[in-house]
């Protein structure tokens, strides 16, 4: 049952230049910087990184707001000091599909440079499915075999549990997560990490035990 996933590059992009009317600091000149975030499509071409719900900066602690969180393509952040610093970009997924940390070099090396991190992304979700199209390929969705499609097969028996009381609903809980194949996908992500698991993923043996369980339960 492992979640599709695709692979994108994302690209923070970084210029800089010295403010010639500013005043040094402590010896070195001020600057204005400026990062914005991209991906990239199969030709190489920057595309707006549109499966992002929010970008957060975390500069450096001496910024009086090291905090910046921006939630428009390309988001751009802008200022201004004198020090070159390590940051953490954290990258939310549409759909709450979870995040990328890129860790990322402010330099002044070099008026801009280009950096680029290689992510995976979940692609079982539609929305997400159709925001990634626009950055390259999705692998096609398979239909389990079965006769049935997975929405005719499961809805029923979803909906019956919906109406059940709160130990019923616990159970089935708990004989998703006990199972090998879910516990052997779990332990592919951190304890902290958000997962979005479809039900048309769980293996074809474990929905029939659930959809008995619950035929049970109905008496």
């Amino acid at each position: 049952m492992e979640i599709p996933s695709v692979q994108r590059i994302v690209r923070v992009k970084t210029q800089q230049e010295i403010i010639p009317t500013a005043s040094q600091v402590n010896g070195f000149p001020q600057r204005r910087w400026k990062m914005d975030i991209w991906l990239l499509d199969n030709n190489e071409q920057e595309v707006l990184a549109n499966i992002f719900s929010r970008c957060v900066y975390h500069l450096h602690p001496t910024f009086a707001k090291p905090v910046r969180i921006l939630d428009e393509c390309p988001f751009t952040l802008e200022e201004q000091g004198w020090g070159e610093f390590s940051l953490v970009i954290n990258c939310f997924l549409k759909e709450d599909a979870g995040e990328v940390e890129l860790q990322h070099e402010l330099t002044f090396q070099q008026p801009s440079y280009d950096t680029d991190y290689i992510i995976r992304v979940p692609c079982h979700i539609p929305l997400l499915r159709e925001m990634l199209l626009k950055s390259g390929t999705v692998p096609v969705e398979t239909i389990p075999p079965s006769n049935i499609l997975p929405n005719e097969r499961n809805d029923k028996w979803m909906n019956e549990l919906v109406a059940m009381d709160e130990d019923v609903v616990t159970t089935v809980t708990a004989k998703i997560l006990r199972h090998p194949a879910v516990q052997s996908q779990l332990q592919k992500f951190n304890k902290d990490e958000e997962i979005v698991m479809d039900t048309r993923q769980l293996p074809d043996e474990l929905l029939d035990e659930i959809s008995d369980y619950i035929k049970e339960q109905k008496g």
